[in-house]
């Protein structure tokens, strides 16, 4: 049958090229975000740098130190908790891919156990990030020393320490709110994260606002603790309350039976 095979064989080009823009177009509207995320963030750490300013050239000093120790201490720590979603990524993947088989009712309870264990994982990244902040506060609270020790005069460290032991504290909120970030990414929910950043950007500057004039260093590692409890509980309700999450079962605490 030449005309059916000339037909399918023409049709494939044409399907893969919309295949192709249909995943060009994910990718832009991600990158997109995450541009948006961004430029918000830098827009709020510009504001703190400026109230800093106004301490004087030590505090100024201080500040650009805290912004390249604050990469120094947490990228790493970033990186090891955000695999929890890509494992996350890798089920929901498989969920989706379930759905669109014809043959997907006769896979109904294996696609619920893959919504649970998305849960599951979802916790496991809680627990991860509160392993993962132990060393870290530990290098937070070792701050002045450890930049003292590098030729930083003592003035300076202790801008530097006093700032970071507030923002010490907040280290297992800060990782934990960090995957519950990347979990919507993970799930196809980014569509919540530009109005999440604005409302956290909105409240880390209202704070350095309100605290930094008054308690100086300090008062910027304040802001960042104050942000940090109000990002966990918002991004951990919203997921556990919310009905578009309701399938992952967060709060319905079980062994993981999945594989990775």
């Amino acid at each position: 049958m030449p005309n059916e095979s000339g037909s399918t064989s023409a049709s494939q080009p044409g399907q893969i090229d919309q295949a192709n823009k249909k995943a060009f177009k994910e990718i832009v509207k991600k990158s997109g975000i995450l541009v948006g995320v961004s430029a918000v963030d830098i827009s709020a750490e510009f504001l703190r740098v400026f109230l800093f300013s106004r301490f004087g050239l030590e505090t100024l000093a201080a500040s650009s130190l805290i912004f390249a120790t604050t990469k120094f201490f947490f990228d790493p720590f970033l990186v090891f908790t955000n695999q929890n979603a890509v494992f996350i990524s890798q089920e929901y993947g498989k969920i989706k891919e379930l759905s669109s088989d014809q043959a997907a009712s006769t896979d109904s309870l294996r696609d619920l156990d893959r919504h649970e264990n998305i849960g599951n994982i979802l916790r496991q990244g809680w627990y991860l990030s509160i392993l993962s902040a132990i060393p870290c506060a530990a290098l937070l609270f070792s701050s002045g020393a450890i930049v003292r020790s590098l030729g930083v005069n003592q003035e300076i460290s202790k801008k530097i320490s006093e700032y970071f032991l507030p923002v010490a504290f907040a280290t297992p909120l800060i990782l934990s709110a960090n995957i519950n970030e990347r979990f919507f990414s993970a799930v196809d929910k980014e569509k919540w994260l530009p109005p999440y950043r604005v409302l956290m950007s909105a409240v880390i500057i209202g704070l350095n606002i309100g605290l930094i004039p008054k308690y100086g260093p300090k008062g910027g590692g304040l802001a960042i603790l104050g942000q940090s409890i109000i990002s966990f509980l918002m991004t951990t309700l919203f997921i556990g309350f919310k009905s578009d999450f309701r399938p992952f079962k967060i709060f319905n605490f079980r062994q993981y039976s999945g594989g990775y």
